[in-house]
């Protein structure tokens, strides 16, 4: 007799990731409820806005993401120079 798992493992591998996306779920949600918020106006937090802004280009320019962005870049430019060729 075979096992019933052995014949759906995609199933398995959906349930798996279906259970760990609702344990990280419930883990945002007691952080939520039980982490003290910040009471920011409403100005204060718009301020925070090019913070926020500097630190995404930050991270678009570190030393781990930014030789992907110019090869990702070089990768386009190199199929656009395929197709006017021809």
């Amino acid at each position: 007799m075979r096992h019933q798992g052995a014949r759906h493992p995609q199933l398995q591998t959906i349930l798996a990731f279906a259970a760990v996306f609702v344990l990280l779920l419930l883990g945002y949600w007691f952080a939520y409820v039980h982490y003290p918020r910040f009471r920011l106006p409403p100005i204060d937090a718009l301020s925070l806005l090019p913070l926020a802004v500097l630190a995404g280009l930050a991270s678009l320019l570190s030393p781990c993401s930014f030789p992907l962005f110019l090869a990702t870049v070089a990768r386009r430019a190199s199929r656009e120079g395929e197709g006017s060729a021809r």
